[in-house]
């Protein structure tokens, strides 16, 4: 078959009425070649004008990003004429990615009627106006109570894990809490090592300028070892904890919550607080 006869056979342009009729047949690849859209160019030049120009697909057996690239250039010549264009019996998937192409999100050109209600009761869902404050305080509180109880129901299972652990009933689940140790203890001194020497020398800077002034600059290295050791040391070793540690913690248990890792735990008869929540939480992980 000819070059000619081939592109004949996937893109045929014929007038029906009003309207311009493309078909779409046989098989579509990039390594073929596209079919050139001179013949829709005069059918859309003749005279009368069409009024719409409709793509059907007819024995359409494979296709590639050559339909697409085809179908943008139908798009173009109709838009460029002012014609309407409708795409409804074209191949969805070559709809939805001649969507992507143009960068929009809006529906595709010629949808059913019935489709029509669909998109716009969904569009309608995720406009809301904003409730009123006696319905705002109403929910507000009751999500609090509800992330209240959730609070209160992880503590009261964490109890009875940490007793678990201490009487030594957890099936030797106890190297958890000597990692969780390590991590909370040795893992985290590089850390605060580095907050006390910079607090530090910045204290030591901010005071030696002010006492100077008092003839009392001797007093810095007093001022800033109580500040540093006494008073900031366990703020500083608080938020250490809470963001290397704590989000550390989180993350994990996350993974393991999405990879059905804790449901697997419950299988084999183990509590998941025994073996994830009461280590970290008696090293000081949470």
């Amino acid at each position: 078959m000819t070059s000619t006869a081939l592109a004949e056979s996937r893109l045929s342009v014929f007038r029906e009425g009003p309207d311009v009729v493309v078909r779409l047949g046989g098989a579509w690849s990039l390594q073929a070649g596209l079919p050139s859209t001179a013949e829709l160019g005069r059918a859309l030049d003749a005279s009368p004008a069409p009024r719409c120009v409709r793509v059907e697909e007819n024995a359409l057996e494979q296709w590639d990003s050559g339909l697409v690239v085809v179908l943008g250039r139908i798009e173009k010549a109709c838009a460029d004429r002012g014609i309407e264009l409708d795409l409804a019996g074209a191949p969805l998937g070559a709809r939805r990615l001649l969507e992507v192409a143009r960068g929009t999100v809006a529906p595709l050109v010629g949808p059913s009627e019935a489709e029509r209600p669909r998109r716009v009761e969904s569009l309608a869902g995720w406009v809301r106006e904003a409730p009123p404050l006696t319905q705002a305080v109403g929910l507000w509180a009751l999500a609090w109570g509800r992330s209240l109880g959730d609070k209160l129901d992880f503590l009261g299972s964490t109890a009875p894990a940490l007793g678990r652990m201490i009487l030594g009933r957890t099936r030797r689940l106890g190297l958890g809490f000597t990692i969780a140790l390590q991590e909370a203890g040795v893992g985290t001194l590089p850390i605060l090592a580095l907050i006390a020497f910079a607090s530090g020398g910045i204290l030591s800077l901010l005071a030696t300028q002010q006492l100077d002034k008092f003839g009392a600059s001797l007093l810095a290295p007093n001022l800033v070892a109580i500040v540093i050791l006494r008073e900031l040391g366990a703020l500083t070793t608080g938020i250490a904890l809470a963001g290397r540690l704590g989000s550390a913690n989180a993350a994990e248990l996350t993974t393991m919550v999405a990879g059905e890792e804790v449901d697997a735990l419950r299988t084999v008869g183990v509590d998941p607080f025994d073996f994830l929540v009461a280590p970290p939480a008696a090293a000081g992980r949470k």
